[in-house]
């Protein structure tokens, strides 16, 4: 775990700037909406990283419990669990869900998806996409 910045300060969003460049791993921020009193401090995450993969991606359900009551944890738990077998175990396949014009996410309705500086991830067998993918 990375030590704390000590001169870290809370922005007025409640995002810390500071964090937010000291990330080192790809990073997914998920949430219910703009209607969802976490997504402003998501969108502010999502915009202020410049260093690792990011995903933004959002349906419109609200705050807590979003979709995670429905059988299995309904579609948040679908997405987050594809971020992390590609991130945390190397399945390239899961990447499917986010990377591309087609990708599993884009093609449902539903979801709202961002995904920025996934080129970083120079796997060849899946050669790189546009760093600044934004998708509906």
């Amino acid at each position: 775990m990375q030590p704390v910045p000590a001169q870290s300060t809370a922005q007025p969003s409640g995002e810390r700037p500071d964090y937010i460049a000291a990330l080192h791993a790809p990073v997914a921020f998920i949430n219910g909406g703009p209607k969802d009193s976490g997504h402003n401090g998501a969108a502010a995450g999502y915009a202020a990283v410049q260093n690792v993969i990011a995903l933004h991606a959002w349906q419109e359900v609200g705050h807590y419990p979003a979709t995670y009551r429905q059988p299995n944890g309904g579609a948040f738990a679908v997405a987050v669990n594809a971020w992390l077998d590609w991130h945390l175990k190397g399945d390239q396949s899961a990447s499917r869900m986010f990377v591309g014009s087609t990708c599993g996410l884009c093609q449902d309705s539903k979801w709202t998806v961002q995904l920025k500086n996934a080129a970083q991830d120079t796997d060849p067998a899946r050669g790189k996409v546009d760093s600044a993918d934004v998708r509906r």
